[in-house]
């Protein structure tokens, strides 16, 4: 954050997700070229999954970026600064165990998140230099790119 200009003064997540909301202009980015791949395959995977997004993002915008990929998903939830609670949720909702659930973010509050759902934490980077970052928020596996997930998720 502070790269950015983001000072202790903004000190709760709010605050911190106004902020990068007015600045990241996330209606505006591309896809990654390699998501849709990625859901697909897991979609018509050899294990059961449900795909699901939980987000801070706004249900609006997470609309128009989810658009082209949203037909994989069997929920999409936006507007969640804790994403613990729809995590634990979802869980029990679908009777999944915990601990084949993976929960990727790209910011040390999703791990956080995740952790406290107690479900699998995956940082992806997207090749910045948030390892380290991702790590100490308590990530189980930081992955460069969402196809990296297929890994994990199917080991063998």
């Amino acid at each position: 954050y502070r790269t950015r200009g983001v000072t202790e003064s903004l000190a709760s997540r709010e605050q911190i997700y106004k902020w990068y909301s007015a600045v990241a202009h996330h209606d505006e980015a591309p896809m990654y070229h390699d998501v849709a791949e990625t859901l697909s395959v897991l979609a018509r995977g050899e294990l059961y999954c449900v795909l699901a997004v939980v987000s801070a993002q706004k249900s609006s915008v997470l609309a128009r970026q989810l658009e082209k990929v949203a037909h994989h998903f069997d929920v999409i939830i936006g507007d969640q600064q804790d994403k613990t609670p729809e995590i634990e949720r979802l869980c029990d909702l679908h009777k999944l165990s915990r601990r084949r659930v993976w929960y990727v973010g790209d910011f040390g509050a999703d791990m956080r998140d995740a952790r406290r759902a107690k479900v699998q934490a995956v940082g992806i980077t997207r090749s910045r230099p948030v390892h380290s970052i991702l790590r100490r928020a308590g990530a189980h596996h930081v992955i460069d790119h969402l196809e990296e997930l297929l890994r994990i998720v199917y080991p063998h």
